[in-house]
């Protein structure tokens, strides 16, 4: 994955991931699919008790949002989602930051 982004850097607390601390922060890669539909599961965590979102984007367009609303890594899974085929690329962005709350990410898994 490529690291986009002001702040986007990685972290080696709680897991070894990527931490998104601000508005564009993205990690991103491309995804060749046979389908058009998949359900997209998410391992991550907040830095803190607030609620941290980390949107998922295919093709550029937004298809859903993981919700983290704790420090301890919890995996979130978006069902269902439909796409394009062939290649893809796959964006975990910020786009909602407050100022309260980092969001920590480890894995993408993709069924």
């Amino acid at each position: 994955m490529t690291k986009d982004g002001q702040y986007t850097g990685n972290i080696s607390s709680s897991f070894n991931g990527v931490a998104l601390y601000a508005n564009n922060d993205s990690v991103k890669y491309t995804q060749n699919f046979s389908s058009g539909t998949h359900s997209f599961s998410l391992r991550g965590a907040s830095n803190n008790s607030n609620m941290a979102r980390v949107d998922l984007k295919i093709g550029g367009v937004t298809k859903g949002t993981f919700y983290f609303g704790g420090s301890s890594p919890a995996v979130y899974t978006l069902n269902n989602v439909s796409h394009g085929t062939g290649n893809q690329e796959i964006e975990l962005v910020v786009t909602a930051d407050n100022g309260t709350w980092d969001a920590y990410i480890d894995y993408l898994e993709i069924n």
